[in-house]
C-alpha cells in the first residue's frame, strides 16, 4: 500500500528550502539543513526529490511555472503588450508584497552561477518571451530589434531586481507604492519601444 504524502510537511520543506537558500545562497543550504530546520528526516526529502538540485529545480519550476500561466491568462484577455507588461508587473508586486521570500529565491537563483536552469525551463521562457516579442512588434508596441532576452528581463527581470533593492533597503527606500509600480510598468515598455 503506498504511504498517503503529508502535503503540509512537503510545503514546509519547500517554504525551509526557499528561505535557507535566500539566507545562504544554493550552495550554502544542504540538504541535511533543510531537512533540520523543516523538522523532517533527510529520507523524507529523498522520498521525493533524488537531490538538492532536483529540489531547487522544481522550487524554481513551480515559481516560473505560475508566472508564465499568469502571461498566457493575461494573453488570452488582452491584446496589447501594455495591458500584458502592467499585469504581469502588478501581479508579480503583489506576489512580493505577500511572501518576500519566493521573489528573493527568484533573484538569488537567477544570480547564483552554481545554479543553473534545467533546458526545459530556458524553453519554457525563451517561447514565452517570443511570443510577447511577436504580439508586440505585430502591434507596433515593440521594435523589431529587441531580443526575447530583453523581454523577459522586462517584463520579470527588472521588477524582481527593483522589489530586492526595496528589500535591501538599498537607496534608503523599502516598500512601494502604486505609482512605483506604474514607474516600473513604464520604464519596461519605454525600454521596449
Amino acid at each position: 500500500m503506498a504511504r498517503a504524502i503529508d502535503t503540509t510537511k512537503l510545503e514546509r520543506v519547500k517554504e525551509t528550502a526557499m528561505e535557507l537558500i535566500v539566507d545562504r545562497g544554493y550552495g550554502g543550504a544542504s540538504i541535511s539543513m533543510i531537512a533540520k530546520k523543516a523538522a523532517v528526516a533527510e529520507g523524507y526529502l529523498y522520498r521525493f526529490y533524488g537531490s538538492k538540485l532536483d529540489l531547487v529545480n522544481d522550487l524554481l519550476f513551480e515559481q516560473m511555472k505560475s508566472l508564465l500561466e499568469i502571461i498566457e491568462d493575461l494573453f488570452h484577455r488582452y491584446d496589447t503588450i501594455n495591458e500584458i507588461l502592467s499585469g504581469v508587473i502588478k501581479e508579480l508586486f503583489k506576489r512580493g508584497e505577500a511572501n518576500p521570500t519566493h521573489v528573493k529565491f527568484v533573484y538569488v537563483l537567477v544570480h547564483d552561477y552554481s545554479f543553473r536552469l534545467k533546458e526545459e525551463q530556458r524553453n519554457s521562457i525563451f517561447e514565452v518571451s517570443e511570443r510577447i516579442k511577436n504580439l508586440g512588434v505585430e502591434n507596433g508596441e515593440i521594435r523589431n530589434s529587441v531580443s526575447e532576452e530583453e523581454v523577459f528581463i522586462m517584463f520579470l527581470m527588472h521588477p524582481v531586481q527593483y522589489m530586492n533593492f526595496r528589500f535591501k533597503g538599498l537607496f534608503h527606500k523599502t516598500g512601494w507604492e502604486e505609482k512605483d509600480i506604474e514607474n516600473v510598468i513604464e520604464f519596461g515598455l519605454n525600454a521596449l519601444k
